[in-house]
């Protein structure tokens, strides 16, 4: 019996040795997949910081890019509102031009018509004083005859 009991421990211990290695292979490969997974956990951590920064990144150009949209807005509002403002005054001007031009033609008209009236009567002065002039020497010529009468 002892060599049978001795027969049947050995075969458990080495039964047990085999399945001590077998675990420890397989502790040795979950060691390893463990720093091959800690390893993978660290590079996606710095891939998903690295990606966060790019997402700052774009984020705070977006921010500018807004605000810079909003000043150009309020610029394209304002040159918009003073286009309609110089619209609106070229029209204005333009009917001012147009009303000038009307009176320019009408002072025109009553220059021409007042210049025709100056020249009617300075023609009018010289024929009245001619035909004075003539009167004043008929007159003048009866005084001499009616003195030497």
């Amino acid at each position: 019996m002892d060599s049978k009991f001795s027969h049947t421990f050995e075969d458990g211990l080495c039964c047990v040795h085999e399945q001590v290695l077998q675990l420890q292979t397989n502790l040795y490969q979950v060691i390893g997949a463990a720093r091959r997974d800690q390893h993978n956990i660290n590079q996606l951590q710095l891939e998903r910081d690295r990606l966060q920064t790019l997402v700052n990144g774009f984020e705070d150009a977006e921010t500018r890019y807004r605000q810079l949209l909003s000043r150009e807005c309020t610029a394209h509002s304002l040159t918009r509102d003073e286009l309609q403002t110089e619209k609106a005054c070229r029209v204005e001007m333009t009917e001012a031009n147009t009303k000038l031009h009307r009176e320019l033609i009408q002072t025109h008209a009553a220059q021409v018509v007042a210049e025709r009236a100056f020249a009617w009567e300075k023609e009018l002065r010289q024929k009245t004083a001619t035909e004075l002039h003539h009167a004043q020497k008929k007159i003048d010529l009866t005084d001499e005859l009616v003195h030497t009468m």
